[in-house]
């Protein structure tokens, strides 16, 4: 695994603990946003947008995505909506441990 794909990975896992810690409704707020501007701004192509679109009102789907070892949900963690779900420090812990060879935090 690239380092990229590492920080990414352990950036949508502190999502899915933030929405663990009960902060789902602002998460989901933060993600729908997210969506709507990537969508307006094409900034991939809709067929990234999609799958997001159809899990957007089910935690658990969007939970399973965020941390399932697969190649489904690795592939839609590469364009999530969810930047800006956890806080500024906690995402640069992240890549700052992944730039020290350690296994990123969730």
């Amino acid at each position: 695994m690239d380092r990229t794909q590492a920080i990414n990975d352990a950036y949508c896992r502190a999502v899915a603990a933030r929405m663990d810690a009960g902060e789902v409704a602002r998460v989901l707020a933060k993600a729908r946003a997210n969506l709507a501007t990537m969508r307006r701004n094409a900034t991939a192509s809709s067929a990234y947008f999609e799958p997001w679109e159809r899990i957007l009102d089910d935690p658990e789907a969007i939970r399973r995505v965020l941390t399932a070892e697969t190649d489904a949900a690795a592939a839609m963690r590469r364009y999530h909506p969810f930047a800006g779900a956890i806080p500024e420090c906690q995402r640069q812990q992240i890549v700052r441990e992944a730039y020290r060879g350690e296994p990123p935090a969730a």
